[in-house]
């Protein structure tokens, strides 16, 4: 039973250690922090997210979620539409492999790249 416990305890704890993930993108209409909070509160009940914000100063989303974690631009904008925001520029990368930077949204183009 102990060696089952340890077993266990090992690929949770390894599960847990992974490095997370950014995921960053340039927001479109978003207008007030009203609107800001109520996106960060959605993404952050989604399966893996681990910290999620909108920031209507810099246009910007910015999420960590865990490698397991299914989201990317397509499912952020329909999960965002109700709000009436979308995302553009979308990038996915481990955090900590680059220094943080925010997506210029007025550089990204209208369709955008995605990384």
């Amino acid at each position: 039973m102990a060696v089952l416990c340890g077993l266990l305890w090992a690929g949770h704890a390894t599960a847990q250690d992974a490095p997370l993930h950014l995921l960053q993108a340039a927001v479109i209409g978003l207008q007030d922090p009203a609107q800001a909070r109520d996106a960060s509160l959605l993404v952050r009940e989604q399966p893996g997210v681990v910290v999620g914000r909108f920031d209507v100063a810099t246009r910007n989303m910015m999420l960590q979620v865990r490698p397991e974690c299914t989201l990317d631009a397509a499912g952020l904008n329909a999960l965002l539409a109700p709000l009436g925001i979308s995302v553009r520029c979308f990038s996915r990368s481990v955090v900590g492999s680059a220094p943080f930077q925010h997506v210029d949204a007025d550089q990204c183009g209208s369709a955008g790249p995605t990384r």
